[in-house]
C-alpha cells in the first residue's frame, strides 16, 4: 500500500529472515529491504536499500537515493534454497549503510543519502516467464528506528 513509515536518518535498522523453497532461476528476481513506491521494475523504485538476488545464488546489495544509484554489489554470500538467510541493514550515518548476512558484515557497500525521505519494508519476488511459481517465505522481520 506504499505506507512510507521508516526514516533512514533516525538510525533505521532492519533484520530479516527468509527462505526460498527452490533456487532462484534465470528468469526470477528477489529483493528484501526498504524502498519507496512499489514498481514491477525493481530498478525503477526511486529510493531503495536492499538485498537482491537475480538469476543466481549470489546475494547482492543495492541502494538508490534518487541521486546515486549503486546496483549489483556482490556480497560473495550465496542463498541456499530451503535454508534460512538472515539479513541486516543498518543506516548508521548520512551516506553510510552497513549490510550483514548470517551475522557477518559484508564488504560490499553502497552510497545512500539517508536524509532523502521515508521508506517502507519490501519483500518482493517476481518472474519474467515460465511455469514455475517463485516463493519467498518470511521467517522474521524486525525493524527499529529512533523516535
Amino acid at each position: 500500500n506504499d505506507n512510507l513509515l521508516f526514516d533512514p536518518s533516525l538510525g533505521l535498522v532492519g533484520e530479516f529472515g527468509w527462505t526460498t523453497p527452490a533456487a532462484i532461476t534465470t528468469n526470477q528476481r528477489l529483493v528484501i529491504g526498504f524502498g519507496t513506491a512499489v514498481n514491477t521494475t525493481f530498478d525503477s523504485v526511486t529510493r531503495n536499500i536492499w538485498f537482491r538476488q537475480e538469476a543466481a545464488a549470489d546475494i547482492l546489495v543495492e541502494s538508490d537515493d534518487n541521486t546515486t544509484d549503486t546496483d549489483d554489489q556482490d556480497t560473495t554470500a550465496n542463498l541456499t534454497a530451503t535454508q534460512i538467510t538472515w539479513g541486516r541493514i543498518e543506516c548508521v550515518a548520512p551516506g553510510a549503510v552497513r549490510f550483514y548476512l548470517n551475522g557477518s558484515r559484508q564488504l560490499a557497500s553502497t552510497t545512500f543519502a539517508v536524509g532523502t525521505g521515508l521508506l517502507q519494508f519490501m519483500a518482493l519476488i517476481q518472474k519474467a516467464s515460465g511455469a514455475t511459481q517463485p516463493e519467498i517465505h518470511l521467517d522474521a522481520v524486525h525493524i527499529y528506528q529512533k523516535i
